[in-house]
């Protein structure tokens, strides 16, 4: 999914403009370190409640909005099986 962001991001640049953000530039708007973002998620739940809160009230996203957000995020995967037993994914 993040690969298909940053083309798309890329890919909305039309031929002979000079190039604003380069792919390094749109991978760091598109991602973010494990720390910051369990760092933004607690804020949010902080000031909030949630993550879908926030948006709801912030950005003024309807019910419908959030679980397209949800679903394009989350995904299901199969357990992961090792040695010692099952750890769910």
């Amino acid at each position: 999914m993040r690969e298909e962001i940053v083309a798309d991001v890329l890919g909305r640049e039309k031929d002979g403009e000079e190039r604003v953000l380069s792919k390094k530039k749109v991978d760091c708007l598109v991602g973010a370190r494990e720390k910051n973002m369990r760092d933004m998620l607690a804020v949010l739940r902080k000031d909030f409640g949630s993550a879908e809160e926030f948006v709801k009230e912030k950005c003024a996203f309807g019910s419908e909005d959030v679980e397209g957000v949800r679903s394009a995020l989350v995904v299901d995967v199969a357990p992961c099986h090792y040695a010692g037993g099952v750890v769910a994914g």
